[in-house]
């Protein structure tokens, strides 16, 4: 993960009545993946290891610690998703997640899906990135384009197949998940 630029992104984007969030230390993250029976993977240590749990605009990141957005709520309310290692990143604040896909369900690799509780929890409404820095990328710069709280679809992700396959070709290598701009 290029630490250096996510930083930068996560700066620009962070909401600002946003007290900066320090990043989780080794012993947190190993006893928030002992409280939720799921291990991480290094990619998403990694990412705590940045930041634990940040509010970014109209999105807040899960973490180890926070009072309100900590993984342990999230495997609460789902359980299931601590059978199948899936790994809650985000919520949109309605109640949709962006989720890590860890078992290799739609091919090679942890993909990060976006999903509608209403609808089906258990199921991918649809990919949104083909890795954890990709996604990444994708939120943190949409929020810094799009900072007021209006209109979430103003920017291109992950809507614009051109403009995402652009920064994201891998996409396209996972099988039996929609992509975002066919559901």
């Amino acid at each position: 993960m290029n630490r250096k630029r996510i930083l930068s992104l996560l700066e620009a984007a962070r909401w600002p009545s946003d007290v900066a969030s320090a990043g989780a230390t080794r012993a947190q993250i190993e006893e928030c993946e002992e409280r939720v029976g799921v291990e991480f993977p290094k990619e998403m240590r990694e990412w705590l290891a940045i930041s634990n749990g940040p509010r970014v605009a109209r999105c807040d990141f899960y973490g180890t610690e926070r009072d309100y957005f900590k993984f342990d709520d999230v495997y609460e309310i789902f359980p299931e998703w601590t059978e199948r290692e899936w790994i809650p990143i985000l919520n949109d604040g309605c109640g949709n997640y962006w989720v890590m896909v860890t078992q290799e369900e739609f091919g090679e690799g942890r993909p990060i899906v976006f999903v509608k509780p209403i609808s089906d929890r258990e199921a991918a409404a649809y990919i949104v990135a083909s890795d954890l820095e990709h996604f990444l990328e994708f939120v943190l710069e949409k929020e810094i384009l799009s900072p007021e709280l209006g209109d979430f679809e103003d920017t291109y992700w992950p809507f614009d197949q051109d403009k995402v396959l652009a920064k994201d070709p891998d996409l396209l290598s996972f099988r039996d998940v929609p992509l975002p701009w066919d559901a």
